[in-house]
């Protein structure tokens, strides 16, 4: 019996560190969820949109508890994940379009961008999103620029590196030489000495007879000879070594002269980065000038307007007269109304005609994209006598009885 108590205590051990560790690892964090843009489906037409959003929720649920001291802890099951499909309807007319990012709902205006993007549509880009875009370029291309500017510049360190180093070489070269030079100097006035006694005093046969022949040999023919050799080898090391002095000098005056080069070239290519990167910022500048919010009223004015635009502007009851021209044969029609912007809809649903007059022009049309065939002029009136005076006007300066869409030349 107390044999085993050892084996229940370790046993008791490993319980208790196992329960203490799946008490650690077990805290509850609460829920987590995450929104993303799923789908837009945007009618052009209507400019209606459906936006789907994808909320996920990460959460944990007790699966048990675990007694501790008596007290009682929770134990949680692994992450799991719940999805949820979120559907906004929203009408993307001009107004909300620049006001996206301002939007009451919360989805709409953290995917404002998003949204934007998914629409394709240049024409229909607000100005918060087409500001946004171009300062990414610019911010992109500030990147790239400074990205080669430090290419460039490593590149240009290495190179010089490269030649400074070829020029400590040659540095330590001509060192080289010098020594030898100096050295051979030396030896070559040792040995001239030499050669000089040996001449001078190689007739004089009592001093080789005095001397048991010894100082023959120190003017002796084999010995001047050798001193001859000697003599001739450290004058071609000097001229070698003043050959290698000519060659390293020019070699550093080279190097020098391509440090130079190379400093100028990488200067000029600095130069060249930054002047087309400010060029970029003006262009971007003045394109950022450029950009005007999308229209959210109708000019009535004397100017045409594209049917596609009218379509994104707030509503207006304009009592007056209205020119509908076909942009591709230039065949016009010439109406009036008390409120000009529902006749346009019934005229049209979006940039389809709905009217037969204009039908056929519009299914054979050959541009690719036919919401550009239809624009239209706007001109606000008042009375009775006004409107029906300035149809007439219209019809005759249009000539949309004859060769237009008008089956009469106007009241009377």
């Amino acid at each position: 019996m107390s044999s085993s108590n050892p084996v229940r205590k370790i046993i008791k051990y490993y319980k208790q560190k196992e329960k203490n560790k799946l008490i650690e690892n077990s805290k509850y964090f609460g829920e987590r969820n995450e929104v993303y843009l799923r789908n837009v489906e945007f009618d052009e037409e209507t400019r209606n949109a459906s936006i789907e959003f994808e909320e996920i929720t990460y959460y944990r649920t007790i699966v048990k508890y675990i007694t501790k001291n008596y007290i009682k802890y929770p134990i949680y099951s692994e992450i799991k994940t719940k999805k949820n499909l979120i559907t906004k309807k929203i009408k993307l007319n001009n107004y909300n379009l620049e006001n996206l990012e301002l939007n009451d709902d919360y989805f709409v205006s953290k995917f404002a961008e998003q949204i934007i993007a998914k629409i394709h549509d240049i024409e229909l880009m607000p100005s918060w999103f087409v500001k946004k875009e171009l300062n990414s370029k610019l911010e992109d291309l500030e990147k790239n620029v400074k990205e080669k500017i430090s290419n460039i510049t490593e590149l240009h360190e290495k190179e010089i590196n490269l030649i400074k180093n070829n020029i400590n070489k040659a540095k330590s070269e001509i060192k080289y030489a010098e020594a030898i030079i100096y050295l051979n100097k030396i030896y070559v006035k040792k040995f001239n000495k030499k050669i000089e006694f040996i001449d001078k005093y190689k007739d004089f046969l009592f001093v080789k007879f005095a001397t048991l022949g010894i100082f023959n040999y120190f003017v002796s023919n084999f010995r001047k000879n050798r001193l001859l050799s000697k003599l001739n080898n450290c004058e071609k090391n000097i001229q070698n070594s003043y050959n290698d002095l000519n060659y390293f000098n020019n070699l550093i005056q080279n190097c020098e002269k391509d440090i130079k080069e190379k400093e100028i070239n990488f200067n000029d290519k600095i130069i060249d980065l930054n002047k087309k990167l400010d060029l970029k910022r003006t262009e971007f500048k003045n394109n950022l000038n450029q950009i005007v919010t999308l229209k959210e009223d109708v000019d009535v004015a004397t100017d045409f307007i594209l049917l596609k635009k009218i379509i994104g502007m707030e509503y207006q009851r304009i009592v007056g007269c209205y020119v509908i021209r076909n942009r591709e044969n230039n065949k016009c029609y010439v109406g009036q109304s008390k409120d000009i912007m529902k006749r346009i809809k019934q005229h049209f649903r979006g940039t389809k005609p709905k009217n037969i007059i204009f039908a056929e022009d519009y299914f054979n049309s050959k541009l690719v994209d036919k919401s550009l065939l239809f624009e239209i002029r706007i001109i606000p009136l008042k009375t009775k006598d006004e409107l029906d005076e300035c149809e007439r006007k219209l019809i005759d300066q249009y000539d949309s009885f004859r060769n237009g869409y008008n089956a009469t030349s106007g009241n009377y």
